[in-house]
């Protein structure tokens, strides 16, 4: 099982985001787990995150030659498009409730939250306003040329936000909550499925806390 340390930073002024002296001192957690797939090629992905007395910050950086990007609404399949996730289970029990950030790159979200795939409440597009996402590209995009080519993501996620839905304590320092990041596309010519802490089923399948691994906060 991997673990990640979050540093904690003072809130950013006047902008949602830290600056890019506050994401240098971040780890960085590389989604280099490959399933299920036979392709030679695999995206490159890798995330950062940091927290502060409000809110929890992730920014993804991905490098990858396919972009097939085309849902636009909040709550729609964003899985087949490139996305870039982020499952959190704010406990250290694996049967507790967690919760899914699915986002493709032009920042359209999907979430729900729940102990399973099947036991799941689909947040509404109205409740979704509440995580802040700003991403590299804000319209769909279709470009599946071999060339290589990036896309960033930041996301502001408040934490009262996640108390709300799962009934967690605020996070001190010591914290250990439990999560992974992941990254896909079912839409694309070569389908992929990324992950940061390696999970051991036979098809895909993201909704799997007991392959969670640990995220710590300083």
């Amino acid at each position: 099982m991997k673990t990640y340390t979050i540093h904690r930073i003072d809130n950013p002024d006047n902008t949602h985001f830290p600056s890019k002296g506050q994401w240098e001192t971040a780890e960085v957690a590389k989604l280099d787990q490959h399933h299920w797939t036979d392709h030679e090629f695999h995206p490159e992905c890798e995330v950062r995150v940091l927290y502060s007395a409000e809110n929890l910050f992730l920014f993804f950086h991905t490098e990858e030659r396919e972009f097939a990007t085309s849902r636009t609404e909040d709550g729609d399949e964003v899985w087949k498009d490139n996305c870039v996730e982020f499952f959190v289970s704010p406990n250290e029990d694996a049967m507790a409730p967690y919760m899914n950030f699915e986002i493709n790159m032009i920042g359209v979200m999907l979430l729900g939250v729940g102990p399973n795939r099947e036991e799941r409440r689909k947040l509404s597009a109205e409740e979704l306003k509440a995580v802040i996402r700003k991403p590299d590209y804000t319209e769909p995009i279709l470009d599946q040329s071999d060339q290589m080519k990036t896309w960033n993501l930041q996301v502001q996620i408040p934490i009262e936000f996640i108390q709300e839905h799962t009934g967690c304590k605020f996070p001190e320092s010591g914290t250990v909550w439990r999560a992974n990041f992941n990254n896909c596309a079912a839409d694309v010519d070569h389908p992929y499925y990324g992950n940061w802490n390696p999970i051991g089923t036979e098809n895909p399948d993201f909704h799997r806390p007991e392959y969670f691994g640990r995220i710590v906060f300083e």
